[in-house]
C-alpha cells in the first residue's frame, strides 16, 4: 500500500468473476500513517479491522475503530482511515465491497424496502459495529459472528462459498435492519418518497454541470420547495445544493486527474462560473486546493491491496 492516494473514485473493479462483490485483505506496514486512502465507490462496504487501531472518517464523521470491530459504509460516501495504533504499528483489515444487487436480486420486490435506507439515506445508515457489553443487546456481536467467517472463506473457488456469502449477508442485513435501519426507515410513506427522491438524485448526477434550480428539483419530486428541502436533507444528510456542490467537486477530481485542462476550464465544465468559489468549495470538501490535489494525484501511480 503506497503513501500517495489514487483518484478519489476508486478504480478497482469490485467483482469476483462476474459476481457483484470483492473481498480483499490489506496490511498497513509499520510507520505508515495512512491506513486507507481517501476515496468513494458506488458499492456498499463492510470494513473489518483485524489488527491495530484506526481513525475512520466517513464524510466528516469520525469513528475510532479497534481490532475486532467493523464499519458498514453505504454507497457513495467519501471515506478514509488513519493508522491510530501506538507508534504507527502494523494494522490489517479486511473489506467486503458489494453492489446492492447482491441482495436485491435474490429478494422479491415487496422486500426491497429493507434495502432502501442504505441506498437513499446513506449518511444515517452508517454503522460502527463494535463489541456490545450489554448481554441483552448483543446484535453487534451476532453481526460480527456472521461477518468474520466471510473473510476466512477459501476464495479460490467461488462455487464453494457464494451461497453461504449471500446467506450470511441476508442474516446480517436483518440484524442491521432490526437494530438500526428500522429507525431510519420508520414510516411506510417513505416507500413512496424513496423513488421520488432517487429521480432527483439521478437528475443531479446526470446534469450537475448545468444551472439547476431548486424549483425544478422540487417539481421533479412532486413536492413544494420547503417540503422537498426538508425531505432531501433528512434522507441524504445533505441539503440539495450541498449535494450538488459535492457532486461537482467529485467530478472535477476526475478531470484534474485525467485531463490536462486548466483548473479554470475544469471549474467551468463542472458548473462553476466563479473560479474563486470553486476553489473555496473544493478546499472545504477535499481539505486541499485543486492544484495540490492535481499535483499529488499525478505524482505517481499508487498501489492498493
Amino acid at each position: 500500500m503506497a503513501n500517495n492516494t489514487p483518484y478519489l473514485a476508486e478504480q478497482i473493479t469490485h467483482k469476483t468473476l462476474s459476481r457483484p462483490f470483492l473481498i480483499h485483505h490489506t496490511t498497513v506496514s509499520y510507520g505508515m500513517e495512512l491506513a486507507l486512502y481517501l476515496h468513494y465507490h458506488n458499492e456498499m462496504e463492510f470494513f473489518y479491522l483485524e489488527e491495530g487501531k484506526v481513525d475512520f472518517i466517513i464524510e466528516d464523521e469520525p469513528f475510532r475503530v479497534k481490532a475486532g470491530e467493523a464499519m458498514f459504509i453505504p454507497s457513495g460516501l467519501i471515506h478514509y482511515a488513519n493508522n491510530a495504533s501506538a507508534d504507527n504499528a502494523d494494522c490489517s483489515f479486511h473489506a467486503l465491497v458489494f453492489d446492492a444487487t447482491l441482495l436485491t436480486e435474490v429478494l422479491p420486490h415487496y422486500c426491497r424496502h429493507y434495502i432502501y435506507p442504505a441506498l437513499y439515506n446513506a449518511r444515517k445508515s452508517i454503522m460502527h459495529i463494535n463489541k456490545d457489553t450489554d448481554c441483552h443487546n448483543d446484535c453487534n456481536n451476532k453481526i460480527l459472528e456472521l461477518l468474520i467467517p466471510i473473510f476466512n472463506m477459501d476464495k479460490s473457488d467461488i462455487d464453494m462459498y457464494e451461497l453461504e456469502l449471500r446467506g450470511r449477508l441476508l442474516m446480517i442485513w436483518q440484524l442491521m435492519y432490526n437494530s438500526h435501519f428500522v429507525t431510519v426507515h420508520n414510516n411506510s410513506v417513505y416507500d413512496h418518497i424513496y423513488p421520488q427522491l432517487k429521480n432527483c438524485i439521478d437528475y443531479i448526477d446526470n446534469n450537475y454541470q448545468e444551472n439547476i434550480e431548486l424549483t425544478l428539483l422540487a417539481q421533479t419530486a412532486g413536492m413544494s420547495q420547503g417540503h422537498f428541502c426538508r425531505v432531501f436533507k433528512e434522507f441524504t444528510g445533505f441539503t440539495p445544493f450541498t449535494y450538488l456542490n459535492r457532486k461537482r467537486i467529485l467530478e472535477s477530481c476526475r478531470f484534474l486527474t485525467d485531463s490536462s485542462e486548466s483548473i479554470a476550464e475544469i471549474a467551468t465544465k463542472c458548473g462553476y462560473n466563479n473560479i474563486s468559489y470553486y476553489n473555496r468549495t473544493f478546499l472545504k470538501i477535499m481539505q486541499e486546493t485543486p492544484s495540490d490535489f492535481r499535483k499529488r494525484e499525478t505524482s505517481g501511480t499508487p498501489t492498493t491491496s
